[in-house]
């Protein structure tokens, strides 16, 4: 279903201070996990480590049975990469980009959408699967017009704010282990 996110270990301890994209991929890591395990509080993903993904690592250490010190080393890391690879979970949505998307859009935030629409689309046959081009075309404005239609929300086929986060919101409870029978 969902292929192995976790990269290498960066080869030195994270703890609060640290900062950067290995960060990130922690912080990352933790929400990706905490989809397993409520207990573990949520970070924002921002390559700053402090005292709120030190206390996620922390609870995320306790429920594996490390060492828990709050910091990220080998061992946590590897903990990690055996949750995120051995027992797949399902991609955490990404948060509002800050930007509107309409016909003629291209890039991630694109593919992202066409993807959510697509995982909506198992539970939500009313949703129309979208190929993941990274292209805002006619087809992927028909989807979220659909989308939106079902939702409750202003049938533009513009993805804002507020089609984003409901977006995210309903791909949210979209069990990744149910099988898709809309084929």
């Amino acid at each position: 279903m969902s292929s192995c996110v976790c990269k290498s270990y960066p080869g030195y301890v994270l703890t609060v201070g640290s900062s950067g994209s290995n960060v990130a991929d922690v912080q990352y890591y933790l929400n990706a996990i905490k989809t397993r395990y409520a207990q573990i509080p949520a970070v924002t993903v921002d390559g700053q480590y402090g005292s709120a993904t030190q206390n996620s690592v922390r609870t995320f250490q306790q429920i594996k049975g490390l060492g828990v010190d709050g910091k990220v080393g080998w061992a946590t890391w590897k903990a990690f990469c055996q949750e995120l690879c051995v027992n797949p979970v399902k991609p955490v949505a990404k948060p509002y980009p800050g930007r509107s998307y309409s016909l003629g859009s291209t890039g991630n935030p694109v593919r992202d959408i066409q993807h959510y629409l697509s995982v909506v689309a198992t539970r939500y046959p009313i949703v129309q699967r979208e190929s993941v081009d990274g292209t805002f075309g006619n087809s992927t404005k028909y989807s979220v017009q659909l989308f939106q239609e079902a939702f409750g929300l202003p049938a533009d086929g513009i993805v804002g704010r507020n089609t984003w986060n409901k977006l995210v919101e309903v791909y949210n409870t979209v069990d990744p282990t149910v099988p898709d029978l809309s084929i």
